[in-house]
Parts: C-alpha cells; sequence; structure tokens
C-alpha cells in the first residue's frame, strides 16, 4: 500500500513540475532531464517481474539524476517532493545495499549540480543530505513489511502443524478405542457365543441341565463383559490409573495370583500395563482354562517388567485372530516398551512387557 502512495505522489508530482517548469531555459537540457525523470516514473508504476532487476536499477539511477539535476537548475516544489518520494520508493522496494547507493547518488546530483552552478548554495547542500537520508524511511517500511510476512508465515506453519498435530492426535486415539473395545468385547462376545453354540448342542443331544449351565456361564461372561466395558471407558475418562487395586482385581479364584512391586510409571505407562495385563489374563483364561496365572509387576533396573505366565491349561480354546497379540504390541511400542510373548518349557504361555525408566515420572506405584 505505501509503495502505492510513493508511485502516486511521484505521478502527481511529475505532472505538476511539468505544468510549472520553464522548458525554454538552459534549453534543450530542461526537457531531455524532465523526460528522462518521466520515464523512470513510468517504468516504476509497471509491474516488478515485467522488468528485470538491472533495467530497474539503471532506470531508478538515471530517474533520480535526471531529477535532482533539474532540480538544482530550476529549484521547483514538484521535483523536490518527486525527489523526497523517489528516494523512499528506492528504499521500499530495494534492500539496503541498493537503495543506499541509489540515494547518495539523488543527493550528490543535487549537491553537485548546485555547487557547479555558482556560489556554494548552502540550501542545496541542505536538500541533497535531506535527500539521502530519506531513503531510510523506505527501508523501515520495508523492514517492517518482511517482519509482518514471516510472522504471518510463522502463524500459519503453526496452525497448519497445529491441524497435523490434531490429526495424528484423533487417529491414535482412535486406535486406542479400537483396542479397548477389542479387549473388552470380542473376548467377552466370542466366549458368550461359544457357551451359547455349545448350550444348542446340548439341547440337540437332550441334556438340558447342561444345557443350562451353558447359559448361566455365558450369561456370566456377558455380566463380566459389561463390566470390563464400565471400567475400560472409566479409563479413557480419567488422566490416572489405581494401577495396585486394579491389577489386583484381576484375579478370579485361588488359581491367579498377582503380585506388584513399587515402580514409577507416567499415567500413559500404567494405562498400557493395565490393558496388557487384562489382555494376557482373558487369553489365559480362554485358551488354557484351568490353569495357573500369575501377575507380577516388578522394578527392573532400566524400567519396569509386567509378566503373565500361565501353566499348561486342562482344556483349549479355538485358535485366536492374532488382534489381541497385535493390540499388546502396539501398546507396548507408544510408551517405548517392548513386549515378548510365546510358550514356556512346561507348556504354558507368558508375556513379558519391559517399560523403560520415565524421564519426568508422575507417580510411584
Amino acid at each position: 500500500m505505501r509503495t502505492r502512495i510513493t508511485l502516486v505522489i511521484a505521478v502527481a508530482g511529475v505532472v505538476v513540475a511539468g505544468a510549472t517548469l520553464d522548458f525554454h531555459r538552459d534549453s534543450p537540457w530542461t526537457a531531455v532531464l524532465f523526460a528522462i525523470a518521466a520515464a523512470g516514473v513510468v517504468v516504476r508504476c509497471l509491474p516488478e517481474d515485467r522488468v528485470p532487476l538491472p533495467a530497474r536499477v539503471a532506470t531508478e539511477a538515471a530517474t533520480v539524476v535526471a531529477a535532482g539535476i533539474l532540480f538544482a537548475l530550476q529549484p521547483n516544489g514538484a521535483l523536490g517532493v518527486l525527489l523526497y518520494v523517489s528516494t523512499v520508493h528506492l528504499g521500499a522496494v530495494f534492500p539496503a545495499r541498493i537503495s543506499v547507493p541509489l540515494a547518495v547518488l539523488a543527493g550528490a546530483s543535487v549537491t553537485a549540480t548546485a555547487a557547479l552552478s555558482g556560489p556554494i548554495d548552502f540550501n542545496a547542500i541542505w536538500i541533497g543530505v535531506s535527500v539521502t537520508a530519506t531513503v531510510w524511511a523506505g527501508i523501515a517500511g520495508r523492514s517492517r513489511r518482511e517482519r509482518t510476512r514471516a510472522l504471518e508465515q510463522l502463524v500459519e506453519q503453526t496452525k497448519l502443524t497445529a491441524e497435523s498435530e490434531s490429526r495424528s492426535s484423533a487417529l491414535a486415539e482412535r486406535a486406542r478405542i479400537a483396542r479397548d473395545l477389542h479387549d473388552v468385547l470380542a473376548h467377552t462376545l466370542s466366549g458368550a457365543g461359544m457357551q451359547l453354540e455349545l448350550a444348542d448342542a446340548l439341547l440337540e443331544a437332550n441334556r438340558p441341565e447342561d444345557a443350562r449351565a451353558a447359559v448361566q456361564r455365558a450369561r456370566g461372561a456377558v455380566a463380566d463383559g459389561v463390566t470390563e466395558a464400565r471400567g475400560a471407558v472409566h479409563a479413557l475418562r480419567e488422566d490416572t490409573v489405581d494401577l495396585p487395586t486394579t491389577l489386583a482385581a484381576l484375579a478370579d479364584g485361588s488359581d491367579e495370583t498377582v503380585e506388584t512391586g513399587p515402580v514409577e510409571l507416567t499415567d500413559a505407562q500404567a494405562r498400557a500395563v493395565l490393558r496388557v495385563a487384562q489382555e494376557a489374563v482373558t487369553n489365559a483364561r480362554r485358551y488354557a482354562a484351568g490353569a495357573p496365572v500369575t501377575v507380577r509387576l516388578f522394578p527392573v533396573p532400566d524400567g519396569a517388567e509386567l509378566t503373565v505366565g500361565n501353566g499348561p491349561g486342562t482344556a483349549s480354546g479355538v485358535p485366536g485372530s492374532g488382534m489381541g497379540l497385535i493390540g499388546m504390541r502396539e501398546r507396548a511400542a507408544e510408551v517405548g516398551g517392548t513386549l515378548y510373548a510365546g510358550p514356556t518349557g512346561d507348556g504354558g504361555w507368558a508375556v513379558r512387557l519391559v517399560l523403560p525408566r520415565p524421564s519426568d515420572p508422575i507417580k510411584e506405584l
């Protein structure tokens, strides 16, 4: 906007100077110098991409020299305005390494011409110096616009970064909810479905009492699933997890034991430990029914370790889909941990989650 204003003032200065100059004086130099200055202002109005930088610099140099010499020969208010506006324009559109020499050239043309034309005119010297100094107004405006553009770009980049992080957080949260839904519902529904299929088969075999027992077990599985679903919703809403109490609640019967030691975990690590333990215990009950299950959480030199192990079961379920193990590995990776799972030497199965020591522990469990 400011460069447009300087262009309008420069054009007005040329028009007024053309109407007030005495073109019969110092003929033909007055007309030639005025034509050069006017042509330079016209070129200045063209789009910057239409004129190469070297040509623009040369044109500006010719313009200010012509206007300075003409002003010294015929002091004119319109030419003075043109000179001052020209130096401001130079500082606004060119870098300092170009605009400052051009401004010095403009001031020197006024001073040198006045000195060569007769006795030393201190007014001409002052005008030459002040014309040169005016370039700093344009440089200051240019610097302010560049800072404004840089801040706008920074704000835009920050906005894009925030939107990207928001999308990433949303995707991560969706993945987390999907794992929780799998952990809570998949095993419950599959277990209840197996019991109902068994009840149907028992009814066809005319064993109503056994079928009733299977239906009762399906009902119990659904009730347990509802309880676990409420716990999952609570875990999604709460920032902290009472890990020792929640782990202790996993034990169901004398064959399942939970042991916890003093470990330092972040809230995210605590949630990962809880979900891995729940998944591993559920898998042990499903695929190694009747086997003893042991859950242990204890400190290690570089962090904490969770182990969930079970012996060989007296009955086995159908093969799993593998989604539970994938979910456990994803949970471990999210908090910088590592998960190991595989058979043991006695025919059982073990899951081991190793977590690094948090750099900023939130609590000790």
